[in-house]
């Protein structure tokens, strides 16, 4: 099955799943293909996770090729310092994984997760909608200051606390509903 894909606000396509890491569909690419009602995250559509979980695993397990006799084994490279430590058993010992591919563009000032932190804080739950706010404001006050990598990465746990704050309220809102 082929799919058409937006990457840079474009529709492509169509692409066989095979081709799709080669034009940089990732989990969050909108695929859409025939007999679909609507366009959808790659990460929802059956066929690709499938096709990207088969590839992981390929790529994790290599076919062993024949060695000669008069090959040398080669010594063991180092365990990749990139990895989980939870995720290193997954990855055979003689397998240089290449670093994370951080794609995010630094050179922009990070979203500002500042009015979603408030509305947390005061609509869902106290304790991490604070948190969130304290995030949001150090984020763009490390922007200012210079510093984009930490500004960013303030950014990212002011976005990760202000969801958990909306999740730990709704639920509690759900179990407050249940009870009473």
């Amino acid at each position: 099955m082929k799919y058409f894909a937006i990457i840079d606000d474009k529709q492509c396509g169509p692409f066989l799943p095979q081709e799709m890491p080669a034009v940089g569909v990732r989990p969050s690419t909108y695929v859409w293909c025939k007999g679909m009602t609507d366009w959808r995250p790659a990460r929802e559509v059956a066929d690709i996770c499938r096709f990207y979980r088969n590839h992981i695993y390929d790529i994790c397990h290599p076919a062993p090729t024949p060695v000669e006799e008069s090959t040398p084994t080669p010594p063991a490279p180092p365990v990749n310092e990139n990895i989980p430590m939870r995720f290193r058993s997954l990855i055979p010992s003689d397998m240089e994984v290449p670093p994370l591919d951080n794609t995010e563009d630094t050179t922009q000032p990070p979203k500002t997760w500042l009015p979603l932190a408030i509305i947390a804080t005061i609509f869902f739950f106290f304790p991490t909608g604070i948190a969130a706010i304290i995030m949001s404001q150090r984020a763009n006050r490390q922007w200012k200051e210079g510093k984009t990598a930490e500004s960013h990465e303030s950014a990212r746990k002011a976005k990760m606390l202000t969801g958990f704050s909306i999740c730990i309220g709704l639920i509690l809102f759900a179990l407050l509903i249940r009870f009473l």
